[in-house]
């Protein structure tokens, strides 16, 4: 049996919010901060997804970026709304993340309303969230 590698021991106690264990690869074991896994998802969007407040503060105050799509376009804020984290949404809106998302047809403020999050969808609103989409083909934007 393959053992792990410090990437692979990063996502999985991000996912599972191990702060210790996250704190110790990062800082001793030197895995960069915005390391992604083989579907480009980073550990701030294991952290934001999956509801771990802290980790998400310290993964930020290391330096990830909010910004990181995976190949599913999901980005950190993307995530942490569809699932309902009220105070992360709150902390990547501060620490710079992209309130225009976009992803598999949608961006922040509808995913918040199709999920029923009012407090979160107030909290995009207040932020200066639109509801229009953009759409780009052949070079070509179209709003929406």
């Amino acid at each position: 049996m393959q053992s792990e590698t410090p990437r692979q021991r990063l996502f999985a106690a991000a996912w599972r919010g191990e702060e210790i264990k996250v704190k110790d690869i990062i800082l001793k074991e030197k895995v960069p901060i915005n390391a992604w896994d083989e579907n480009h998802v980073t550990a701030l969007r294991f952290t934001a997804q999956y509801g771990h407040y802290d980790l998400t503060v310290f993964l930020l105050d290391h330096g990830a970026d909010p910004n990181i799509k995976a190949h599913d376009k999901i980005d950190p804020l993307l995530a942490a709304i569809e699932k309902g984290h009220k105070e992360i949404v709150q902390l990547l809106l501060q620490r710079g993340a992209n309130i225009h998302s976009q992803a598999k047809g949608t961006n922040g403020l509808l995913l918040s309303r199709e999920k029923g999050h009012t407090e979160i969808e107030a909290i995009l609103l207040e932020a200066g969230a639109k509801e229009k989409l953009a759409f780009w083909q052949d070079k070509k934007c179209s709003i929406t």
